[in-house]
């Protein structure tokens, strides 16, 4: 009997009630072949007694669980509407996430379930000639169960969902999105990038009576001040690429003809199979004085390339971010 790396399941569901796993509805996060699970961190507090030098005794510190999942290919936008709060009420949907090692047998040698998940961090790329690519750069949660009864009773689970497979579905590639920049469809982006930070606290609040085993979990994930950013790339050829550059010289002049006003972009992915798929819409920034997007950085060499175009790369920063499907 022997535990294999090609014998592993990771799934997700979403939580109806904070920080209690669901039994059914579980899915895959897309297509990737990787995680770093988030298994405890303690902060263990060391304690040295006097006239001594070494380690006279230790105290449990509070418990810390984040993982994170790279380069995930999207067949599906549901994990997508858990990235961010919908309506900046500072409440992002909490998910379980259930992972499996399965032996040469088939059977399941060893299970985690990590409860009242949260994306912390999380970042959208695209490249030419790729597909949409998600990267769930920070996760945090609450609490974890697993199934070996010799290692910490009170949270012993021997829990694992059916696992659907799969989506029969196709990818969002890079022929199948349209990128809109104040208004005007660009064709000329060769790379982008979003990120996002939901700035999560942990908090280890008062509760009443003792945690079930002694460990100082987290009560709950708190969100702090969020941060969208973009870097898009873009082959700079004709008067309708160099807008980029007009937002970007205008928004940080001052005349008085010229106002400091917000504008933003949007992703619009579909794909063809299967027939009526939705389309994909990520929405960044307002285009109302909220001041949506705004540019801090812009790399524009003057190089020879085989490619014959100049490439200019803008980083900016926007307000807002929403997801919707058409």
């Amino acid at each position: 009997m022997t535990i294999r790396t090609d014998k592993s399941s990771l799934l997700w569901a979403p939580e109806l009630q904070y920080g209690v796993p669901q039994s059914t509805n579980y899915r895959r996060f897309g297509l990737h072949d990787s995680a770093f699970l988030p298994d405890p961190e303690y902060n263990w507090m060391y304690y040295y007694n006097t006239l001594k030098s070494t380690r006279g005794n230790v105290f449990r510190g509070p418990e810390k669980l984040e993982g994170n999942i790279s380069d995930i290919r999207l067949q599906g936008t549901e994990f997508l509407h858990f990235l961010t709060s919908p309506s900046g009420d500072y409440f992002i949907s909490p998910f379980t996430l259930v992972a499996a090692m399965y032996d040469n047998t088939g059977n399941i040698n060893f299970s985690r379930v990590y409860t009242g998940g949260k994306v912390n961090r999380a970042s959208i790329h695209i490249r030419e000639g790729e597909e949409l690519q998600l990267s769930i750069d920070s996760m945090m949660f609450i609490q974890m169960f697993h199934n070996r009864p010799n290692g910490a009773g009170a949270r012993f689970s021997n829990f694992y969902p059916i696992d659907p497979g799969p989506l029969n579905t196709t990818r969002y590639i890079y022929d199948d999105i349209t990128f809109i920049f104040a208004g005007v469809a660009m064709g000329r982006i060769r790379a982008l990038d979003i990120s996002i930070d939901n700035g999560l606290v942990p908090y280890y609040a008062l509760q009443q009576g003792a945690s079930f085993d002694q460990i100082q979990s987290p009560l709950k994930l708190l969100i702090g001040q969020t941060s969208y950013t973009a870097s898009i790339t873009v082959d700079m050829v004709d008067n309708t690429d160099l807008a980029f550059w007009d937002y970007l010289s205008n928004q940080v002049s001052n005349p008085s003809d010229v106002m400091l006003t917000g504008n933003g972009f949007t992703l619009v992915c579909s794909r063809p199979e299967p027939a009526g798929s939705a389309s994909l819409i990520l929405n960044c920034g307002t285009t109302s004085t909220n001041r949506g997007l705004v540019f801090s950085k812009v790399e524009y060499p003057m190089s020879v390339s085989d490619r014959g175009y100049y490439s200019a790369v803008f980083t900016g920063n926007f307000d807002t971010f929403s997801i919707q499907e058409l």
